[in-house]
């Protein structure tokens, strides 16, 4: 168990198939199911990272971005008018 939670604490993402895998290398042959019922406890005692997602009522917070330029359009700017039948649809 102390060799299970070392290496999940190192890689807290690590799935049983690697572990199974680590553990064969290692001289343990176990079943998956095995496994998967070793890691269930290791797992529970690992603190992960909590988070907390922003909620906001409709219409109470808005973002706006409207990007930004340090170009200026100038009357040698060429413009191009499209007329909606040339779209393709």
């Amino acid at each position: 168990m102390t060799l299970l939670r070392e290496w999940l604490e190192a890689e807290p993402t690590l799935r049983p198939g690697e572990v199974q895998r680590r553990l064969r290398a290692l001289g343990t042959p176990l079943a998956l199911s095995t496994i998967y019922r070793l890691l269930g406890p290791v797992r529970a005692t690992i603190p992960v990272e909590v988070v907390v997602r922003f909620e906001g009522v409709a219409g109470e917070f808005a973002q706006f971005d409207f990007g930004a330029t340090d170009e200026r359009p100038t009357t040698d700017t060429p413009t191009a008018r499209v007329r909606p039948e040339q779209l393709d649809p």
